[in-house]
């Protein structure tokens, strides 16, 4: 209970503030720390800003009314009337500053605070039936003394003047296709500004209408867009979202814009403008590995060879492969030529190992070079290795005659034959003495 009766206590004592009502205003009511009070008529206005209010021509005058709220600024505050183009501007130029202070202005159910900057500007009597536009700049500075600015668009319509001859003219600037080129089977934002190039005419109903020669570039959504309304010198900026087709030819194509509008009292306006733009086909260059042999050896001939397959849909031309490999090659080329979509073609190279080249590992690489339809060049670099070995010296050995395996047995067979012949003889004789003996001889 005590704690509650010191806090009921202390609210009492210090009451919560109240929280500042915020107006919250539309882009064309607010520029920084200046507002446009959109909800009252003050003299000379017809109508609120909520409502359309436009300065009004009356009786060889053109009368601005703006009242303006500021939160920020103190003292004085400057507004300067600046046309868009003082040379074609129907109102005499003299007395285009406004200086003032806040004052109070009483309505039946509030009163506001505002710096009332108001312009009455005489017309020439030459002036011509058109659309004027003009800006009302705005300073001042706040409690600390820093600067505030702001600034307000309107526009000048002329109806009792001289007949206006001017026809609009809508012109397409800044165009941007997302890059340098277009490129097929993928999306990007093609985008411009339109500019309404008149001093004197607004166009209204805008409309452009987009279109490709070969129907390759295509709008994601509709091929029109609805741009509104332009005053004399506005532009606005436009986006079309398309899709290339994935078989576009890679070549120059032209974009087409339609722009269609309308004027005065029911006039139209139409205007055509084409670009050329660059479709460009993905171009995909794939490749086996690149390796020499393992191992070669000083003063024999290597050889090397690489798969070069195209594996997009543009025409891949002079590709070439150098090579720079200590030992082996320094600067050596070999060209492949050109390579249609879905094609593969060998590059092969043969080089002599240098009789001289150091022992051991050696590192190089190859260089890979070739050009689009285009003429732009691509590179790519792939490491080399191999492992270098000694030449041993070519020794040629005498070759001994062989020996017969059986010439060893030959004093042997001569001995047996010897036997096989002079047994038989010596048998006989001793049979011969044996036999004179018996006899007594």
């Amino acid at each position: 209970m005590k704690h509650l009766l010191f806090i009921l206590l202390l609210l009492i004592l210090f009451p919560p503030a109240q929280a500042e009502t915020v107006t919250l205003y539309p882009e064309d009511f607010y520029s920084n720390s200046f507002y446009i009070d959109t909800e009252h008529i003050y003299t000379n206005m017809t109508r609120p800003y909520s409502q359309g209010y436009k300065p009004t021509v009356k009786s060889g005058t053109m009368r601005v009314v703006l009242p303006i709220v500021s939160h920020s600024a103190v003292g004085k505050i400057t507004a300067n009337l600046i046309p868009a183009s003082p040379e074609d501007a129907p109102y005499n130029l003299n007395d285009l500053t406004w200086e003032g202070t806040r004052r109070t202005v009483e309505f039946s159910n509030e009163d506001m605070e505002v710096y009332l900057v108001t312009f009455k500007l005489d017309l020439y009597s030459d002036r011509v039936n058109g659309e004027y536009p003009f800006s009302i700049h705005l300073r001042g500075t706040d409690a600390m003394g820093r600067a505030l600015n702001g600034s307000f668009d309107f526009i000048c319509e002329i109806t009792d003047g001289r007949m206006n001859g001017e026809e609009p003219r809508l012109s397409i600037e800044n165009l941007s296709i997302g890059g340098e080129y277009l490129p097929a089977g993928e999306e990007t934002v093609i985008s411009f500004d339109l500019k309404n190039e008149s001093a004197t005419r607004s166009v209204r109903d805008i409309t452009v209408a987009f279109s490709e020669n070969t129907n390759s570039v295509i709008p994601k959504t509709s091929d029109t867009i609805f741009a509104g309304d332009l005053i004399a010198g506005e532009q606005v900026h436009i986006e079309i979202p398309v899709r290339i087709a994935l078989k576009a030819a890679s070549a120059p194509h032209t974009l087409t814009f339609t722009v269609n509008a309308a004027y005065g009292n029911g006039q139209t306006l139409t205007r055509t403008e084409r670009f050329t733009a660059d479709i460009r086909q993905n171009m995909r260059l794939e490749h086996s590995q690149a390796e020499l042999p393992s191992r070669v050896v000083q003063g024999d001939v290597s050889s090397f060879s690489m798969d070069l397959m195209n594996m997009g849909r543009s025409e891949i031309r002079n590709a070439l492969l150098t090579f720079h490999v200590p030992g082996l090659s320094s600067g050596a080329s070999v060209l492949a030529g050109n390579i249609e979509p879905g094609a593969t073609k060998t590059a092969t190279a043969n080089f002599r190992v240098d009789a001289l080249a150091p022992l051991g590992i050696t590192e190089g690489s190859v260089t890979l070079t070739w050009e689009d339809a285009y003429g732009e060049s691509y590179e790519k670099t792939l490491p080399l290795s191999t492992t270098i070995e000694e030449k041993k010296p070519f020794v040629v050995e005498e070759k001994k005659e062989e020996e017969n395996p059986y010439l060893k047995y030959i004093p042997w067979g001569v001995l047996a034959l010897s036997w096989i012949i002079f047994l038989p003889i010596l048998a006989s004789k001793q049979k011969k003495i044996r036999h004179l003996e018996e006899k007594g001889l």
